[in-house]
């Protein structure tokens, strides 16, 4: 059951479920229905996975709250594609990114649009062993 509140719903929970290189059914959902929060903690996602779902956050302007924490997989090319969809999406307000490894590979992709965007209000990266030059990026 979808909760709607001001146009949007709650929440698309997807937390421990497996997504993997065939998420793209997910689009049709994503391109009808808009929601405050998507959580995808813990989904196994990876370059294409993430790249598709942030491409698709992106576009649609699915979410004003998304959590990617706990999903280590994620390489340079999903990064990238993190990177534009926090740049691109106005309505991004909330993005967690909570216990998966910073490097500072990463931070240097995603420095660029933390330092430009005001409508991102919360970034979480807890238990990202951010340090050093990575932290300073930040």
């Amino acid at each position: 059951v979808l909760e709607i509140n001001n146009d949007r719903c709650e929440e698309l929970d997807l937390h421990n479920e497996t997504l993997d290189k065939h998420c793209e059914p997910l689009e049709e959902i994503l391109k009808r229905v808009q929601f405050k929060k998507i959580d995808l903690e813990s989904s196994g996602l990876n370059d294409e996975s993430a790249e598709a779902l942030f491409d698709m956050v992106e576009y649609y302007e699915s979410a004003k709250h998304v959590n990617i924490s706990r999903n280590g997989n994620i390489g340079t090319r999903g990064w990238q594609a993190c990177s534009h969809m926090i740049k691109k999406t106005r309505c991004l307000e909330q993005f967690d990114a909570k216990s998966i490894v910073l490097t500072q590979q990463h931070m240097n992709i995603l420095k660029r649009p933390l330092q430009l965007v005001t409508h991102l209000q919360v970034l979480r990266v807890q238990n990202c062993r951010l340090a050093g030059p990575s932290l300073i990026i930040l």
